[in-house]
């Protein structure tokens, strides 16, 4: 029988403020959306062009199945005392008299499969009870966000952080991963701009705050053993990501005073293999002083 998991497990740290977080305090989702300044869910399609940024923010991205599970599974790591009262379960299959019935009476709660729920248990009791991320969940506030403007181009900026501790010199940011191997994980957190999403979050909470945190990466695998990874982040992938995130900001505010949005081709651009395919020898990656083939 499927328990939920706020019966399970203890609540998070307490919402709000908490010593020396002042200008940091919890919303709900909707306030946060709300909220004036740029994100870096819309700032990281800087990185591909001013347009693509622009489209990510005038146009509402599709609630998929994939967004209600991840968010599911932050709250029932976060606050799976919030669990009860934002989702809804059901065993019946999608459109059929029975789900629509199930879904009649979840209201405005999000429906989950009882499947779904099960693997987003499992994944939050893995990370609430690892020796490494169990503490340092523990020891967080959770879900508080905040506002700041960048000193260089006067953009007002905002975050809504998983959870720090201000105490302990820490922030993290929580993902759900296909998988722990560290070879893999390191590809997907370059490629989805994990290091970028750190490095934006660790300046917005020392203009904030005036506290330098070390930022860390909690990834749990989506599957029956819901492996755990934690991964403090070095110093050279944050300078690398502070420098490409000042390009940004100041590429988009020459945007927003020209409004002009610009894609990525404005001229021919000639195009070669890449430079891998000129090279017949084994591609590796450095990964914490190791070589990998790739």
């Amino acid at each position: 029988m499927y328990q939920p998991i706020q019966k399970r497990l203890r609540p998070s740290a307490a919402h709000g403020r908490a010593p020396g977080m002042d200008g940091l305090q919890f919303v709900d989702d909707e306030t946060y959306n709300d909220m004036p300044g740029e994100r870096f869910t819309y700032l990281k399609e800087m990185g591909k062009s001013p347009y693509a940024y622009k489209v990510a923010r005038d146009f509402e991205r599709e609630d998929t199945e994939a967004f209600v599970v991840g968010r599911a599974f932050h709250v029932a790591t976060l606050l799976p005392e919030e669990m009860g009262s934002r989702y809804a379960f059901t065993a019946h299959r999608k459109n059929t008299n029975a789900w629509k019935s199930d879904l009649a009476a979840a209201g405005s709660k999000d429906m989950l499969k009882l499947k779904e729920g099960e693997l987003i248990d499992r994944m939050a009791m893995s990370a609430r009870r690892h020796k490494l991320s169990g503490p340092m969940i523990d020891a967080a506030t959770c879900e508080v966000s905040g506002q700041w403007k960048d000193p260089a181009t006067g953009l007002l900026c905002k975050v809504k952080v998983d959870g720090l501790s201000i105490k302990d010199g820490f922030f993290f940011d929580l993902k759900s991963t296909r998988s722990v191997v560290l070879r893999e994980f390191a590809w997907n957190a370059h490629s989805y701009k994990y290091f970028h999403q750190l490095a934006f979050y660790k300046r917005g909470i020392k203009a904030i705050t005036g506290h330098d945190l070390d930022p860390f990466l909690i990834a749990v695998e989506k599957s029956r053993s819901a492996d755990v990874l934690v991964c403090p982040v070095t110093s050279s992938s944050m300078a690398k990501a502070y420098a490409d995130i000042d390009g940004w900001l100041a590429e988009l505010a020459e945007c927003k005073r020209t409004e002009r949005y610009p894609g990525v081709c404005q001229q021919p651009i000639e195009l070669d293999m890449p430079a891998s395919a000129y090279d017949d020898d084994d591609l590796s990656l450095d990964i914490g002083g190791e070589e990998h083939a790739i």
